[in-house]
């Protein structure tokens, strides 16, 4: 019965552990680097995953740290907002350019 416990103790450990550090967990757009959104840049009506993720990110930061900056920007100025971070640093990934913006632009 100990050893039960034990085992099952290491394989929740096992599983849950990565998932602590969240920053290295980034999926889909925000993955990509400033330098790809750049070069595949056509503009906010073109990508509209990229504005999606950007929108849904930002969303799940506001709702993290409880605050509601960007709800009176229109996507168009966030995206293009993104974009000119990313220009600025083309080797950072889009989900730091966002942050910028959330925390310093917003």
């Amino acid at each position: 019965m100990k050893k039960i416990l034990i085992y099952t103790s290491v394989l929740i450990l096992y599983i849950y552990t990565p998932t602590a550090e969240a920053e290295s967990n980034i999926f889909g757009s925000g993955a990509r680097t400033c330098g790809e959104l750049i070069a595949d840049s056509s503009g906010p009506y073109d990508d509209f995953q990229g504005v999606g993720w950007i929108s849904g990110y930002m969303s799940a930061l506001n709702v993290e740290y409880g605050f509601t900056k960007g709800i009176d920007n229109s996507f168009e100025s966030i995206y293009y907002a993104v974009l000119s971070r990313c220009k600025e640093t083309p080797l950072e990934l889009m989900q730091e350019a966002i942050v910028h913006v959330w925390i310093y632009e917003l």
